[in-house]
């Protein structure tokens, strides 16, 4: 059950991860990007607040003193090199298609890993990767050629966005290396972070940042698009229950599964993006997405099976001969 749970966390926050895509660019067809960063991080700073006293009172005084510049650098890096860039970019490209892009990071973080964690390269984990990012580069290149008509965007525009989107995955493989290294040091008690309090600390000051740049009196929602308030309202739910225990789930997993393994079961968020983009929004999905698709679903399936395989116990092992 120890080596099942980290992964059934990879897959729940996965499902969360990729169904808040295409959420998000339906959500941004009724509000501005950045009135969207504002509901979903604003509460989740607010959920922080609540949850850091009443678990982590006096560990929470502990880290802020030690760490408080890498929470502030990492919410940073949250709000501005990837929030902002994916609630900007789905105003044009597929939430699908935006998604593979965005998932083009594992391939940066076992490059990280390697370099600064001193993970190993595995023959499965770089196969695995890089099969996956075929699928992603059949997307950018034959998804601009053939499937940009299909949602009314140039293949110049699909171009330039499928660009704008690759700055997600270098922040998100930073945050991922980063968080990997925090939380399996041990710190002056010798003990391991908090998965849970490192998630909150990370979200604590996003709320702060959005307030210093949004004007809560431009809020508004385009009523020509007619939307129905209580699914709205839903939505934006999804949107933060994904940002706030989506991403608890993730750094608890990522405490137990080396950081280029982890990063590239997330390749699996952008098939639960492309299914509910099609089947709950009614997302068109065109040849060269179900391609890339196919090629991620392979490319993790060969890069974690060697984390996949039952252990051998020393009592199954053949008996050397005296």
């Amino acid at each position: 059950m120890s080596l099942v749970l980290p992964w059934l966390s990879l897959l729940l926050c996965s499902i969360l991860a990729g169904a808040s895509y295409p959420v998000i660019r339906y959500l941004v067809t009724i509000i501005s990007p950045a009135d969207l960063v504002a509901l979903t991080f604003i509460p989740a700073t607010i959920i922080s607040f609540i949850l850091i006293p009443a678990f982590f009172g006096k560990t929470f005084m502990e880290v802020v003193k030690k760490d408080w510049w890498l929470f502030l650098f990492l919410g940073a890096l949250s709000i501005f090199g990837f929030q902002y860039v994916v609630n900007y970019v789905v105003t044009v490209l597929p939430s699908g298609a935006a998604s593979l892009i965005v998932n083009t990071w594992p391939i940066l973080t076992i490059i990280m890993g390697s370099i600064f964690l001193g993970e190993r390269m595995t023959t499965g984990k770089v196969s695995g990767t890089l099969i996956a990012f075929a699928g992603t580069v059949v997307l950018i290149i034959f998804g601009a050629q053939r499937e940009a008509g299909t949602h009314d965007i140039s293949a110049a525009e699909w171009m330039r966005y499928s660009l704008i989107t690759l700055l997600c995955p270098v922040t998100a493989a930073t945050v991922t290396t980063i968080s990997r290294w925090y939380l399996t040091r041990n710190n002056s008690n010798n003990e391991k972070a908090s998965p849970a309090l490192y998630a909150l600390l990370m979200r604590l000051p996003t709320g702060f940042m959005v307030l210093t740049f949004w004007k809560p009196s431009e809020f508004a929602i385009d009523s020509s698009v007619n939307p129905d308030m209580r699914i709205f309202i839903v939505l934006v739910l999804i949107v933060i229950i994904s940002r706030v225990f989506g991403f608890l789930l993730w750094n608890w997993a990522l405490q137990r599964i080396e950081a280029g393994n982890t990063a590239i079961f997330s390749y699996i968020q952008a098939i639960f993006a492309i299914s509910i983009a099609r089947f709950v929004f009614g997302e068109t999905i065109g040849p060269a997405t179900s391609w890339g698709a196919a090629f991620i679903i392979v490319g993790v399936v060969v890069a974690n099976l060697d984390k996949w395989k039952k252990p051998v116990k020393p009592s199954d092992l053949p008996m050397k001969p005296d």
